[in-house]
């Protein structure tokens, strides 16, 4: 009996996949391709590929979760937009661009959890969490950039309007300059 449990377990190990994060790269980049092509189908199916063959795939997860995201603004886009829906129609679309966000937020959650260094996938997680308006979260998302990475992504008052630096435009209409502080 001892000796089947020392097998079971050994052979546990077996049974679990195996990563192949090359494969995953290949379908990450197809996956890039079909996203710029406007192919969102087969870049999800790519993405969940790579996924597939390597669950530690953060790169995939942040796409998975951008495509989400795009998905939930074009929702929120026909709510307001033209098409100006009322009533339980607005009600449906407003519940779908829901369902993306909180979909893009769990992947940009996964994305960084196995890279927790990933600038652009805290961005966009706070993206996210304000469309979802959790905005503790998404403050918390969003200074994680500068935290992770101090010199890549000051936090300086140098880098927002009431920053101590200046710029200098001119007003064509009016024909003269003006500083903004």
């Amino acid at each position: 009996m001892g000796t089947c449990l020392a097998l079971l377990i050994s052979s546990g190990c077996a049974s679990q996949p195996k990563r192949d994060p090359e494969q995953s790269q290949i379908r990450y980049q197809l996956a890039v391709g079909y996203s710029h092509n406007e192919r969102v189908e087969a870049a999800v199916e790519e993405l969940q590929k790579a996924v597939e063959a390597d669950p530690e795939n953060a790169d995939a997860y942040n796409l998975l979760g951008l495509i989400a995201l795009r998905q939930g603004h074009d929702y929120v886009t026909q709510l307001e937009g033209k098409s100006c829906l009322k009533g339980r129609d607005a009600e449906l679309v407003r519940t779908e661009a829901q369902a993306k966000f909180k979909e893009a937020a769990k992947h940009l959650h996964k994305a960084v959890e196995l890279r927790p260094q990933f600038p652009e996938a805290w961005n966009n997680l706070s993206v996210a969490e304000l469309q979802l308006q959790s905005w503790d979260a998404a403050i918390e998302a969003a200074g994680m950039p500068s935290r992770i990475l101090p010199t890549r992504y000051p936090s300086s008052r140098a880098r927002t309007w009431g920053g101590p630096t200046t710029r200098r435009r001119t007003s064509r209409a009016r024909g003269r300059s003006c500083t903004r502080q």
